[in-house]
């Protein structure tokens, strides 16, 4: 039986197209087939492949609806380990479609026998229609142009995923909190080992963000050259990138402020009012009325120094947390502004390797990075 296995992603259809032994079609944006590769003379049944990370669209209703004219017609979805809410999604598209969408998963191949099966049974309920094909790549232009639209519907998309994450990511890092903020008011060679603590341990945080950016942004431009340059013979690889590491400033420095004497002199005049009032029973009392003075001060110099304690706390844990928010806001304006050129960078080469065609490589000393 020869399949014919078309999608919008060309990765997810030559991938199952592999398993079948099929040839593979990419569907462009008006829902026109584009072989990729050798075409078979006659197609006994078809295949159309949904991405598991969105719901079928009015492309692929107009796809399928053509592919259905003509040959017996599976539905298949790809990327159900990858993506979460995959089974939701299925069953969306399902509902669309009207048909059952098998689950396939290119890499371990669960799922291809299931598929296989179905498409015995459909196969005898109606000939195969040998003249209906994809129409033939006959025209270069129109290749490139589909797999450059898909491109930078790829890059968009990969885009828009990164900065989501990165802003998760990041609202994360920040919203931890630091060892620095419970003590903020300590002082002395405690108070200058907790800002080390807490630098280091931002410093942390940041740098496993970029870390997890980084892998994540070279696994998309992986897949997006792996949907561009499907059905190349060598097809390319982008190039690994690199984000920058945290440098995070050092922690705010903890000083005794004008403020600070005022809250002392606020603090000495409640807590004196709060002794007097404390100690007034001993005026009564003749032989203990000398008491009263030491008491009301003693009162007025602890609830002086209480609120003063208080005061430089706040004051101390707000200053942490504008430094650590500062510093996770200018190295996230970094880490993006590299994310951006990097996509650039991708979308750049990958366009200039398609306008060249299969066999590019790179040349030393020209301008654009290539042969002349």
């Amino acid at each position: 039986m020869t399949v014919l296995v078309a999608g919008q992603d060309p990765a997810g259809a030559v991938a199952v197209a592999a398993l079948l032994d099929g040839r593979a079609a990419v569907v462009g944006a008006d829902g026109a087939l584009t072989p990729l590769g050798e075409r078979a003379e006659r197609y006994d049944a078809a295949v159309y492949v949904l991405d598991a990370c969105v719901p079928a669209d009015a492309v692929d209703a107009v796809a399928l609806g053509r592919l259905r004219s003509a040959y017996p017609t599976v539905l298949a979805a790809t990327g159900t380990d990858v993506y979460a809410g995959a089974a939701a999604t299925i069953a969306e598209s399902a509902r669309r479609c009207g048909a059952e969408v098998h689950d396939v998963q290119p890499d371990g191949g669960a799922g291809v026998e299931a598929l296989r099966a179905a498409l015995q049974r459909l196969a005898p309920v109606r000939a195969p229609v040998p003249a209906a094909t994809p129409s033939p790549a006959a025209n270069p232009a129109l290749e490139r142009a589909d797999r450059s639209a898909y491109l930078r519907t790829t890059i968009a998309r990969v885009r828009a995923t990164l900065l989501a994450s990165s802003a998760d990511a990041f609202r994360g890092a920040s919203a931890g909190g630091l060892p620095g903020l419970a003590g903020a008011a300590g002082g002395g060679s405690g108070a200058a080992g907790s800002d080390a603590d807490d630098r280091g341990l931002l410093d942390a945080r940041l740098r496993d963000v970029a870390a997890g950016l980084e892998r994540s942004l070279h696994e998309h431009l992986c897949a997006a050259y792996r949907g561009t340059f499907a059905g190349w013979r060598v097809a390319p690889e982008p190039a690994a990138p690199a984000l920058p590491r945290p440098e995070a400033p050092a922690a705010p420095a903890r000083s005794r402020r004008p403020e600070d004497v005022a809250v002392l002199i606020l603090g000495a005049s409640a807590g004196l009012g709060i002794g007097r009032a404390v100690a007034a029973p001993l005026e009564a009392l003749g032989a203990l009325r000398w008491l009263a003075l030491p008491i009301s001060l003693a009162v007025g110099l602890a609830a002086a120094l209480w609120l003063l304690r208080v005061r430089r706390r706040t004051t101390d844990r707000a200053a942490h947390r504008t430094w650590a928010d500062a510093a996770t806001a200018a190295f996230r304006q970094r880490v993006e502004f590299e994310l951006a050129a990097a996509l650039v960078a991708a979308e750049s080469d990958a366009a200039l390797r398609l306008a060249r065609g299969p066999g590019t490589d790179r040349g030393a000393g020209a301008s654009n990075g290539y042969g002349p």
